[in-house]
């Protein structure tokens, strides 16, 4: 899995609008558009130990991101892109 080509794009459609470059619309402190940002997030190798992942797919829904107001959601087969990508080390 490659980051430029295959999550980069997930995460500019889904996420980057709250953990991206604008400071002033930026939440939690979280910011996915750079490496420094997202290893913040990130356990390379293992996706069951990233916030990142585990907020893609928490069952409660006010912890899921993105959140349901945003009304954007990942598909089942975009969060097991995002896995596969932790787990062969989330380079980017």
């Amino acid at each position: 899995v490659q980051f430029n080509r295959d999550i980069r794009p997930l995460f500019a459609e889904n996420c980057f609008a709250c953990h991206g470059p604008d400071t002033a619309k930026r939440k939690g402190g979280r910011r996915l558009d750079t490496e420094d940002g997202a290893r913040a997030t990130l356990k390379a190798g293992k996706p069951d130990e990233s916030e990142l992942f585990l907020r893609l797919t928490h069952e409660d829904g006010k912890k899921r991101m993105p959140p349901a107001a945003t009304g954007k959601k990942l598909t089942p087969s975009q969060v097991a892109l995002v896995k596969r990508w932790i787990d062969e080390g989330a380079k980017y």
